[in-house]
């Protein structure tokens, strides 16, 4: 029943209270206008909300209806494309809830077209099996083919025909690390946080 269902996942997503890892706060560090997470935690969001940096990061659902007034706004906004773990009856987490928020909020699915259309996106830690995600990167790339690829971040263990057959329909361009081997994920991301900040200060106009 759906007490239990939410009483599952709170202990196994909630309750062991996990802490940001260093890629958690690499991304924090590349200071982007903009975060989508498909996750249910709050690791990244608490994250970001402590101490007096609060004030600058506002955080979405994808059924609440502020989504755009954020997203004009000076601060940072946190999407959670797929719900929250504080409000388990909104979790999308089966296709059947997927097609159900298809449905009832097809703003917020513009709203992400709108988005993946005129921005450069950096996948990280996502893989290709969320239907979600898919059709959006399949309905921009049919919208308005570009030369400007998305970015997907992904281990060295994808087979070359589907890697092939991701890059032509979702417009992705793979950056690849040897399997297994997430140290090296996290000593380039710390390396991007270097280059994002250098360039900030050398380029202070953007």
């Amino acid at each position: 029943n759906s007490n239990d269902y939410s009483d599952s996942l709170r202990t196994a997503i909630s309750a062991p209270n996990f802490l940001p890892s260093d890629i958690h706060k690499h991304i924090l560090n590349i200071d982007q206008k903009v975060v989508i997470t498909t996750n249910f935690d709050s690791i990244y969001e608490n994250f970001c909300l402590r101490g007096d940096a609060s004030s600058a990061y506002r955080v979405v659902k994808y059924y609440d209806g502020n989504i755009v007034d954020s997203l004009r706004s000076p601060v940072r906004t946190i999407i959670k494309a797929h719900g929250c773990i504080t409000d388990p009856s909104n979790l999308i987490f089966s296709k059947s809830e997927f097609f159900e928020a298809k449905q009832k909020y097809f703003n917020f699915y513009k709203i992400m077209d709108a988005l993946f259309l005129t921005n450069t996106i950096v996948f990280i830690g996502y893989s290709l099996q969320d239907p979600d995600i898919q059709l959006i990167l399949e309905n921009v790339n049919i919208t308005a083919a570009s030369s400007h690829k998305h970015y997907f971040i992904t281990s060295a263990n994808l087979h070359p025909v589907l890697k092939a057959a991701a890059e032509k329909t979702y417009n992705l361009h793979f950056l690849e690390y040897p399997a297994g081997q997430h140290e090296t994920l996290n000593n380039s991301l710390k390396d991007l946080v270097d280059k994002v900040q250098n360039y900030r200060t050398t380029n202070p106009a953007i």
